[in-house]
């Protein structure tokens, strides 16, 4: 005799990913045109913006110029829910992200400058829906990570937007005028 039972079989529960900023740096310059093109077109409305609020201290051609001679560097940052980031291809999901859809889930992004003494944080934008989040701390993290990488070096950082003020003492900047300086210089 042959009998059709209902059978319910039990199978685990899998978390789902919980959304996490990623912070990537972008390759520009004449040998990443393509990249540099998309990230150029995804950050200069604000970088026109904040330019033309410096009354002319600099212009957004010399960001990007800047950015493409390679004297500037862009650190892109997006919320992923994919659970597939590691520290190894955290890079590689950033790009993803600017390749398949730029505007999609972007955090904000920060322009870092070679200047002679230090390494300068030149702009910082953080998304309206981001900005009463931990997303700039999160984000200068992984900026003095990567700099500590590079050396012991002074970084400053110049703003005309109010309230960043708070945000660069708690992050250990002694303001200097409307420069913003902590060194990662180790006490040796």
């Amino acid at each position: 005799m042959e009998t059709v039972m209902p059978m319910v079989l039990k199978t685990e529960e899998t978390a789902k990913p919980v959304s996490q900023l990623i912070v990537g740096t972008v390759p520009c310059g004449t040998g990443y045109e393509p990249l540099h093109r998309l990230a150029w077109n995804l950050v200069r409305p604000y970088v026109d913006d904040l330019a033309n609020k410096t009354q002319g201290e600099y212009t957004s051609y010399k960001v990007k110029t800047s950015l493409w001679s390679g004297q500037a560097s862009l650190h892109l940052g997006y919320m992923d829910s994919s659970g597939e980031v590691t520290a190894d291809n955290v890079g590689d999901i950033v790009i993803k992200h600017l390749i398949n859809n730029p505007k999609k889930d972007f955090v904000g992004y920060i322009i870092t400058r070679l200047d002679p003494d230090s390494i300068h944080i030149w702009q910082v934008v953080v998304m309206p829906e981001y900005q009463n989040t931990n997303a700039f701390k999160l984000g200068y993290g992984y900026l003095e990570g990567y700099f500590k990488e590079i050396g012991d070096m002074d970084i400053t950082f110049s703003t005309i937007k109010d309230g960043w003020h708070k945000h660069c003492e708690e992050l250990g900047f002694t303001e200097i005028y409307t420069v913003y300086r902590k060194s990662l210089k180790s006490n040796k």
